[in-house]
């Protein structure tokens, strides 16, 4: 019988977030796709695939620690 603990897995690696235009990145024009609007939306995008991976992470260590 062994008394080492299981080793937790590694955090996982995480997309990297959208670069933030600069602000003279945008024209001042109106556009209906701006960058600081597809800026937000490609945000927004990631932070909901980085909360996935979190969770599916807490999901595994829960599992190690809890084994059925």
């Amino acid at each position: 019988m062994s008394d080492l603990l299981p080793v937790p897995p590694p955090e996982p690696a995480l997309p990297p977030q959208p670069e933030r235009p600069l602000a003279n990145d945008c024209c001042g024009g109106g556009c209906a796709d701006c960058v600081f609007t597809l800026y937000v939306r490609d945000l927004r995008a990631w932070e909901k695939e980085v909360k996935e991976i979190r969770r599916q992470h807490a999901e595994r260590l829960a599992a190690q620690q809890n084994p059925v």
